[in-house]
């Protein structure tokens, strides 16, 4: 075969694939999700003309007009931090004030040391028994 043939067959196998290909619809943006938002309703000064006049009355049917203000947003802390225990626990009392400057290192909170206590006697108490097991094997076996 020559190189036009050739080409030509090329170009049209290309050009029937392409017809056989399914339309493909174009993205669509996703849903904004729904934000809350607040009504703020706004009113005239006290005295000014709008106080004064009296309100006009809407034919029946037609749309009453409401004036307001309506917002949305995200509240954000201008500054936050990870914070880290060593050890977990309950807090028992917070040593600063919110808003309040810190230095590193500074005690922010002190924890409940009560689970902390009952740990140590704990172990107190099996080093007791380890120890009186330890006592038990250096007098040797008893005769029983």
């Amino acid at each position: 075969m020559s190189h036009k043939r050739l080409a030509l067959l090329g170009i049209a196998f290309t050009l029937a694939l392409s017809a056989c290909a399914a339309a493909v619809p174009a993205p669509t943006a996703a849903p904004a999700a729904a934000v809350p938002t607040m009504a703020l309703p706004t009113t005239a000064p006290v005295g000014s003309a709008a106080e004064a006049a009296p309100a006009a009355e809407s034919p029946a049917g037609a749309p009453t007009l409401s004036l307001g203000v309506t917002a949305s947003g995200e509240v954000t802390a201008r500054q936050s931090a990870e914070l880290s225990f060593r050890v977990p626990g309950v807090v028992a009392a917070i040593l600063v004030d919110e808003g309040a400057q810190v230095r590193a290192g500074q005690e922010l909170v002190r924890l409940d040391s009560a689970e902390l206590e009952l740990a140590v006697r704990q172990a107190e108490a099996g080093l007791a028994q380890a120890e009186a097991g330890y006592e038990r094997l250096l007098e040797g076996a008893s005769d029983e």
